[in-house]
């Protein structure tokens, strides 16, 4: 998201970075990406996902983002959820400060059962076109290499859903 409510201070926080849907952060090493591929079901087909609400977190990687409705396929608390910002922990205030930006500007636009975003208030190619999103339909899966600054991380694979 280009949004921000106003300048940081600290060059950790509001970092560029593909939009993404976290699914699970183990640590890398030897094996981990064949152990990744193999936890994909063969044959898995695209998935719904529908936004639930956007929330802050105590946690840089999970600063600002969307909570993901959950469906049949296994999670953990705050897993899968779509990353929206990171904010420093140095500037932790700002977390709670920025939903509620995005908010007043009407860019997240919470309902009882889901929060909607609307792109065309912040990406400048979408202006009037009213693009409004409040889930996608998943067709990928990346395999990322998150060590070191946002910026610099790598990815390993895309896995294609059918």
């Amino acid at each position: 998201m280009s949004y921000h409510p106003k300048p940081s201070s600290s060059p950790l926080s509001y970092p560029s970075f593909h939009p993404h849907i976290t699914l699970a952060s183990i640590p890398s090493g030897p094996g981990v990406l064949e152990v990744l591929r193999a936890s994909l079901p063969t044959g898995q087909c695209s998935i719904p996902v529908n936004f639930a609400s956007l929330e802050t977190g105590d946690h840089y990687f999970r600063s600002v983002y969307i909570a993901v409705k959950p469906s049949r396929e296994p999670n953990t608390p705050r897993f899968p959820h779509v990353s929206v910002y990171y904010i420093a922990d140095t500037e932790a205030q700002r977390r709670e400060e920025t939903v509620e930006a995005l908010k007043e500007e009407g860019i997240a636009v919470n309902t009882h059962e889901s929060v909607t975003i609307d792109c065309s208030k912040t990406l400048e190619n979408c202006k009037g076109h009213g693009s409004c999103v409040s889930g996608f339909r998943s067709a990928e899966v990346w395999i990322v290499l998150c060590d070191g600054p946002v910026e610099t991380w790598t990815v390993l694979e895309k896995l294609r859903l059918q």
